[in-house]
């Protein structure tokens, strides 16, 4: 976006991430760099030799019908059912009382280890 250098620049500074500022995109489809203490343009060249061409993509999607059996409970108890549900990874999994409290862009740094009653942090609940 133009004019987000700003917000950029606070976010690098509250990552404490340096960065610099080489130039703009201009359209033109190509990629210049000016050394204002050389007076000269070290790198001019055209985007697609650094990029490369974007590939196209093409999707074959089909959907295929398939035969719908009635649901049969004879023969389970809720027990049985509940026992069966919460071996499932999907259901059993509780990563995301730990995910809640993530603190890093990239969510695997530095974890708040989360309980559930009121989801505060295991290090202020009562058991710990």
């Amino acid at each position: 976006m133009p004019g987000s250098v700003p917000a950029f620049a606070a976010l690098c500074e509250r990552e404490r991430c340096p960065f610099a500022v080489v130039g703009e995109i201009t359209g033109d489809g190509r990629l210049l760099v000016e050394d204002d203490l050389l007076r000269a343009a070290p790198v001019d060249m055209p985007i697609e030799a650094l990029l490369g061409k974007a590939p196209r993509m093409t999707r074959d999607v089909r959907s295929a019908a398939r035969p719908a059996e009635p649901l049969s409970t004879q023969g389970t108890t809720i027990a049985d059912a509940l026992d069966r549900l919460l071996c499932l990874p999907s259901i059993a999994d509780k990563s995301f009382l730990i995910t809640i409290g993530d603190r890093t862009v990239g969510g695997l740094i530095s974890r708040d280890q989360m309980v559930v009653l009121g989801r505060c942090r295991s290090a202020m609940s009562p058991s710990a």
